[in-house]
């Protein structure tokens, strides 16, 4: 499956809220808050200076290739950091594998991708999941990218934080991404 090409989150922020012709999921609690994303197997807070550009739920049996469901903006134009919430088709929990094609996937999306560090952790209740830290582009296009990612059993979830170089250190990242909770994607029961 061919995730999203790495930069591809910020430049689709104007598109991936249209009609895509997929089923949308009801949100499990609707919420009030724009900082907060939840659906059935996470949860995911971000920072009260971030600004949501938009937020969907999809059902994960319509999904068939990565999708954004959230995506939240600070900065200015020139310093802007994006944090973004994707959701991809991945059965099972191996999550090494959902590494690897992970790392993989953002190799072959753009040019000078490089995934300088991953180290397998927890999100904040836990989940096994891994911080990926990539470096893209070069010169004045340079970004740095940071991911926790994991698998719910179901889909394979991704939440990135990026910048351009120099605007977002991994202290601040993992600041930021610092409370997201996740459970295995509950499954359907025949009753």
């Amino acid at each position: 499956m061919k995730r999203t090409a790495p930069l591809a989150f910020a430049l689709l922020a104007s598109v991936i809220f249209a009609t895509t012709g997929q089923a949308a999921a009801p949100a499990p609690t609707p919420t009030q808050d724009p900082h907060v994303y939840t659906d059935r197997a996470m949860r995911v807070t971000v920072p009260d200076n971030y600004h949501l550009l938009g937020m969907r739920h999809l059902d994960p049996a319509s999904i068939t290739s990565q999708q954004v469901v959230a995506l939240w903006v600070t900065g200015p134009s020139d310093r802007r950091v994006t944090i973004a919430i994707a959701i991809e088709p991945f059965p099972g929990f191996d999550l090494d594998a959902y590494e690897t094609q992970a790392a993989n996937d953002a190799r072959q999306g753009g040019e000078d991708v490089l995934v300088d560090k991953k180290i397998r952790t927890g999100t904040a209740n836990n989940m096994p999941a891994y911080w990926l830290s990539i470096a893209m582009g070069s010169g004045f296009n340079a970004m740095r990218r940071y991911e926790y990612i994991w698998t719910d059993g179901v889909r394979g979830v991704t939440v990135a934080i990026s910048g351009q170089l120099g605007s977002l250190s991994e202290t601040d990242a993992k600041a930021a991404l610092s409370n997201i909770h996740a459970t295995a994607y509950p499954q359907q029961h025949p009753q």
